[in-house]
C-alpha cells in the first residue's frame, strides 16, 4: 500500500542500484502534479516521516494521459444482488488457512521484495510458479509474467470464461512487491495478505470444476510501493486494446485486526465506484462472518486506483478504518507473526464470492 510512512531504506536501495528513474512526475490528486529528481524524491520522503505525515500518490511518469476516456467500458452491469450461494458454498468449504498461511510464510522469507531488487524477481516467478501448479490440471488456465521497464514482473493468472462474453474479464489483485526502513522487508500484511489471498481463491476455482462465463484473472502488481507503477501499466495497455472489464478487487493488507476493535471489511469509498462498492457490501453480508465498513484512504492508495483512473470500475475492501490499521507495515516487523489469518479468511470469502458472481453473469 502506498503510504508513505519509513521508506528510506528503500529509496536509498534504488540511488544505490543507479535506477535510471531519475526524473519523475509524481501526482498527488486529480489537478495536482510535480516533476522530482530521485533526490528531490528522498527528500519529500523524509519530511514526511519527520512530520508523521502520511502522503500518497501516483507515479503517472509513464502513463501521464491515462484517464477515464480511455476505458472500453466506463459503465459497466452491477448485479442488484448475490444470486449464486448454491455455487460459492461449497466453495467456501475447501478454503484452507493452513495453505494460505505456507504460502504467507514463503512470501516473507525473502530479503525485500523491493521492485529494484533480484530477490523481487524470486518472489515473482515463485508466486507464478505457484498459480501453475495449482492450475496445472486444467486446460483453460494460464500463467504469464508481464515484464516492466524494471527487474520485477507483474503476475497474471487467467481461467478462460466459457460463454458469450468470454472476452471480458474479472480481475482480482494484490500487489507483490514490498518496503521497509530496515534492512529487511518481509511486506506480510503489505502485501503478502493480499496477494496470497488472491492466490487462495485461485486455488479453490481451479481445484473445483467451476467454470466461468467471463474470464477471470489474478493479478500480482510489481512496484504498488513506488506509485503503482506496475498496475498502471496493466491498466493502460487493456485500455490500449480495448479489453472489457466487467470490475476489479484490489486486496491489499487484510491481515491485521487490532486487538480491542471490531472486526470489519471495511471498504474504501474514495477513487473507487460507488455501485460496485455497494454490491461488494452485499457480498459481505452474504459470505463473510464479519460487517462490512467504510473507509477513506487517499488518493493513489493501492492499485485499484490504476484501474479507476483508466475509467474501470474497482472496488478496494481493507482490513480496517485507517486508525486501527496496522502499524507494522513499512518496517521489518511487518512479519507473519503480526497477522490475523482469521480476519484474512473472510476477505478471501467475499473475494471468491466476487469471482463466482461476476464470472458467471452474462449480461
Amino acid at each position: 500500500m502506498v503510504v508513505i510512512v519509513a521508506v528510506l531504506f528503500c529509496v536509498s536501495y534504488a540511488q544505490e542500484q543507479g535506477t535510471n528513474d531519475n526524473l519523475r512526475l509524481i501526482e498527488y490528486n486529480q489537478t495536482t502534479r510535480v516533476w522530482v529528481t530521485q533526490e528531490k524524491l528522498l527528500d519529500l520522503l523524509k519530511e514526511c516521516v519527520a512530520k508523521g505525515v502520511d502522503r500518497t500518490f501516483m507515479d503517472v511518469t509513464d502513463h501521464q494521459n491515462l484517464s477515464v476516456g480511455a476505458s472500453t467500458r466506463a459503465n459497466p452491469i452491477i448485479p442488484s444482488k448475490p444470486v449464486h450461494q448454491q455455487v460459492v458454498a461449497p466453495l467456501l468449504k475447501e478454503l484452507d488457512q493452513v495453505e494460505v498461511r505456507k504460502n504467507i510464510a514463503h512470501f516473507t522469507s525473502y530479503t525485500t521484495r523491493y521492485y529494484t531488487s533480484p530477490f523481487s524477481v524470486q518472489a515473482a516467478e515463485w508466486l507464478a510458479n505457484q498459480y501453475s501448479v495449482y492450475g496445472a490440471h486444467r486446460s483453460d488456465v494460464s500463467v504469464r509474467l508481464f515484464k516492466h521497464s524494471w527487474v520485477e514482473p507483474s503476475v497474471i493468472a487467467r481461467i478462460e470464461g466459457k460463454g458469450p462474453n468470454k472476452n471480458e474479464v474479472v480481475i482480482l489483485g494484490g500487489h507483490i512487491d514490498s518496503i521497509s526502513n530496515g534492512a529487511t522487508a518481509p511486506g506480510a500484511d503489505d502485501d503478502a495478505s493480499g496477494s496470497i489471498s488472491v492466490l487462495e481463491v485461485f486455488r479453490v476455482l481451479a481445484a473445483s470444476k467451476f467454470e466461468p462465463s467471463r474470464s477471470i484473472e489474478f493479478h500480482g502488481y510489481a512496484a504498488e510501493e513506488v506509485g503503482l507503477r506496475g498496475s498502471q501499466d496493466i491498466a493502460a495497455n487493456y485500455a490500449a486494446n480495448k479489453v472489457i472489464v466487467a470490475a476489479m478487487m484490489q486486496l491489499d493488507m487484510v491481515g491485521y485486526y487490532k486487538p480491542g476493535t471490531k472486526p470489519a471489511i471495511s471498504i474504501t469509498t474514495d477513487f473507487t465506484s460507488t455501485p460496485l462498492n455497494a454490491f461488494v457490501k452485499l457480498l459481505v453480508e452474504a459470505y463473510a462472518d464479519i460487517p462490512a465498513g467504510t473507509n477513506t484512504c487517499g488518493y493513489g492508495c493501492s492499485d485499484h486506483a490504476s484501474w479507476t483512473k483508466a475509467g474501470y470500475f474497482a472496488s478496494h475492501p481493507f482490513e480496517a478504518a485507517m486508525s486501527n490499521t496496522s502499524p507494522y507495515i513499512h518496517t521489518v516487523s511487518d512479519t507473519l507473526s503480526r497477522i490475523d489469518l482469521n480476519h484474512a479468511m473472510e476477505f478471501i470469502k467475499v473475494a471468491v464470492g466476487f469471482a463466482v458472481e461476476f464470472g458467471l453473469t452474462t449480461q
